[in-house]
């Protein structure tokens, strides 16, 4: 008897075990599904600049995203964990984990699209075959891609540090955007595709960067032509945001329409 009551409890015991793991299996698969945001484009686009959180906290949260750095130092590329920085100057450096981040959108890139041999005359026919797959997977999801392979044309921005007192985004591009061109470039394009209600905390549709395959040109894509490789799109269903708690950040007035000076920074435009 004895001995069958202790089967029992081993037996009762494992299974607890193997329940609690599996639970703990569900929750980790879960926040690996997740957009996580730092701030808002929004604030962004208003001139909040300073970084409220560091590079190190970000890669806790993805291994795919993009974003900028303290003082709109450049643009941030993410991509297998490593953040990367798009300079001013047009160099690349891997970025400092104390480095911080006043705007940013990342998470843990799990493909379960992918497109092998793909080619595309310019962006506007890459975002038609992206907007195709969105369409049929859920456009009010959550989708981050990496389009991996040979541009005969990328053309990228970055802008330079700001100082204080901050000025609006778009105002700051007019003096301080500096863009770059390059010919017959292989490399990445990182990208997330927000849906149309996101529009007052990020911008609604896709938002791309690049960054090389060597590792030392990238930027924000204003412009790209012919394009030959490999697309992969993985949907999320889970969205998280940190909110700054500066008086600063607590001071903006964040319900005023951002559309227009949103388009100018995302193009590009002087």
């Amino acid at each position: 008897m004895k001995t069958k009551k202790i089967r029992l409890i081993t037996q009762l015991f494992f299974a607890v075990v193997i329940a609690l793991i599996n639970c703990g299996c569900q929750y980790a698969d879960r926040g690996k599904n997740k957009v996580y945001q730092v701030a808002l484009l929004q604030s962004l686009t208003l001139g909040e600049y300073d970084g409220s959180i560091t590079v190190g906290e970000l890669k806790k949260h993805g291994d795919v995203g993009i974003g900028t750095f303290d003082g709109v130092n450049g643009e941030l590329i993410m991509t297998d964990g490593q953040v990367y920085q798009a300079l001013g100057n047009g160099k690349v450096v891997i970025a400092a984990d104390d480095e911080t981040v006043p705007f940013a959108t990342v998470g843990y890139f799990n493909p379960d699209t992918e497109i092998i041999d793909f080619h595309a005359r310019n962006l506007d026919t890459i975002k038609n075959e992206l907007n195709s797959l969105v369409k049929k997977s859920g456009k009010n999801q959550f989708f981050f891609v990496k389009i991996t392979g040979e541009f005969a044309n990328m053309m990228v921005r970055s802008e330079l540090k700001q100082k204080k007192p901050y000025k609006p985004l778009d105002v700051a591009l007019k003096t301080d955007q500096r863009e770059f061109e390059y010919k017959r470039i292989k490399g990445t394009i990182i990208g997330i595709y927000c849906p149309d209600y996101m529009g007052t905390l990020n911008a609604a549709g896709w938002h791309f960067h690049f960054i090389s395959e060597d590792f030392q040109k990238g930027g924000h894509v204003i412009g790209m032509k012919g394009f030959s490789g490999k697309i992969a799109l993985d949907k999320i269903s889970r969205f998280e945001m940190f909110c700054p708690d500066t008086d600063t950040f607590n001071r903006k007035d964040l319900s005023t329409n951002q559309t227009e000076r949103i388009k100018k920074v995302e193009q590009g435009t002087k």
